[in-house]
């Protein structure tokens, strides 16, 4: 019988940088939205005595692993946005957790203002995320040229805004890299299999 995939949660709190043992972790799930970039997360966890309730607060960032031995890859990377402390009769407290992928900071962010491109949309996108927290990963060179004229508008929809018209793929992944590509042919769906996954679930929207 092969190993069990396990899940590792790195936190960082007001003291730094903290993993959560696996036998803490009591369930986990995510739903991935391909409409809104802004995937959601859920995961529970036991606590002891209070402890883990004083070291993470919402707005800190988390990150959720899973693998086997020293083979993990980062399930989702971003931001708590809500922790729940709950007393189960006959049971430890237990800590829920609910946050979402760093996108969330595009979806929460107004802006106003006026951005003036042309050197292709790519620039754009570039001038957008210039103040944000996100450094540039693969952004190919586009054609295009324009005005963009906003008040108040989230930046998601602005960038929402510029795949639409340009036909290109934004993406932000979870070690705060966005990217914008040409698209390509669409593939076929591949289906993950988690027969030896216990301990969590993926939705797709």
């Amino acid at each position: 019988m092969g190993e069990q995939t396990e899940l590792k949660v790195f936190m960082y709190s007001r003291t730094g940088r903290l993993e959560i043992p696996s036998t803490d972790i009591i369930n986990f799930h995510s739903n991935a939205s391909v409409k809104s970039y802004c995937d959601t997360f859920q995961l529970t966890l036991k606590q002891q005595k209070g402890e883990l309730g004083s070291l993470i607060e919402p707005k800190k960032e988390i990150e959720i692993w899973a693998g086997k031995k020293e083979e993990f890859h980062k399930l989702i990377a971003g931001y708590i946005d809500k922790i729940v402390t709950e007393k189960k009769e006959n049971l430890d407290e237990i800590t829920q957790i609910f946050g979402r992928s760093y996108d969330a900071v595009l979806v929460d962010t107004k802006i106003s203002g006026k951005i003036d491109f042309e050197q292709g949309y790519s620039q754009a996108i570039r001038m957008l995320l210039k103040n944000t927290p996100f450094s540039e990963g693969e952004v190919e060179n586009s054609t295009g040229k324009g005005t963009l004229i906003f008040r108040g508008i989230a930046i998601m929809e602005i960038i929402k805004y510029i795949v639409e018209v340009s036909g290109w793929i934004f993406r932000l992944d979870y070690d705060k890299k966005y990217h914008f590509i040409r698209a390509l042919p669409q593939k076929s769906v591949h289906t993950l299999e988690n027969k030896d996954i216990k301990s969590y679930r993926i939705v797709k929207q």
